[in-house]
């Protein structure tokens, strides 16, 4: 299924501390089955699976139907429909799908969509393939299993203490939540940082000190990619991307680890702070456009 036309079906969702809800077609099929044969026509189904924040994926919706599908009946079984959205897979309604249907998921996709087992595959990768070859991924510890190797980061060969930037972020958050920037274990390593540590299974990576800026801010590029398929690898590159900036101009001191409107480009965290960029900026760059420069 390698038309470009899907490329339109992409869609960003920043999730928000909102309700979450099922949609109407998960509620009554949560586990499918194959069912008794039932009539077959022309028409082509898709379904929408999985808890979403209200008002869940209308822009997959919209663009689905504008295709010409139409919402499966809840009793519809999940290999009647050319096209699934959902945020996971179950063994069970992988083993039913057919040749001709099309399914935004992977199995095995959080091994690199959640950070730590991110990161854990890519300290593999590292390990078989050579440094060299991912120097791109950061140093970095699963905690609090790593807790130990991580202490020793901040400890030179005789005993003394030393300064490293650290992020600190929870395997299971998005938007920022929840995440840390130290510069020494001693900010966790304490009652506190330790029932932290043990109940949000953070990853601990090395901060860049030297990244990408715009007039001054700090920046990151997000660029999406449609991945169709993965023996072989077929993917598709959009062409505009997003364009992230800090709400505060970056600086490298040790002493601004705690103000995370400079260190962190998330749109969640710094959505208040737009004003700042924007009357800092230098004159030649146009915020319009941010999202096209990629």
């Amino acid at each position: 299924h390698g038309s470009q036309k899907y490329l339109s079906l992409m869609e960003e969702v920043e999730p928000q501390n909102e309700p979450q809800v099922e949609s109407e077609e998960t509620q009554a099929t949560e586990k499918a089955e194959s069912g008794p044969p039932i009539e077959i026509t022309n028409v082509k189904y898709y379904r929408i699976k999985g808890k979403y924040p209200r008002p869940g994926p209308r822009l997959v919706r919209q663009e689905l139907e504008r295709l010409g599908l139409v919402s499966a009946p809840a009793d519809l079984p999940i290999n009647y429909c050319q096209a699934i959205w959902t945020l996971s897979m179950d063994k069970a309604d992988m083993q039913v799908l057919t040749p001709y249907q099309s399914v935004n998921w992977f199995p095995a996709m959080p091994e690199i969509t959640i950070k730590d087992l991110l990161h854990r595959n890519l300290y593999k990768m590292q390990q078989k393939y050579g440094y060299e070859n991912f120097r791109f991924w950061p140093r970095g510890f699963d905690l609090p299993s790593k807790w130990e190797e991580f202490k020793k980061e901040f400890y030179d060969s005789d005993g003394n203490e030393i300064k490293i930037p650290y992020i600190i972020k929870p395997s299971r958050t998005a938007c920022g939540v929840g995440i840390r920037c130290i510069t020494h274990v001693s900010q966790l390593d304490n009652e506190e940082g330790q029932k932290w540590v043990a109940a949000q299974k953070p990853l601990a990576q090395r901060y860049i000190l030297n990244p990408q800026t715009i007039s001054g801010f700090k920046m990151t590029f997000r660029i999406y990619v449609l991945v169709t398929g993965w023996d072989p690898l077929k993917l598709y590159i959009t062409k505009a991307g997003l364009t992230r900036v800090c709400g505060n101009p970056y600086t490298s001191s040790l002493d601004s680890f705690d103000d995370l409107h400079t260190h962190l480009t998330n749109i969640a965290v710094n959505k208040n702070r737009v004003h700042v960029f924007e009357e800092a900026r230098d004159k030649d760059v146009q915020t319009e456009g941010l999202r096209l420069y990629v």
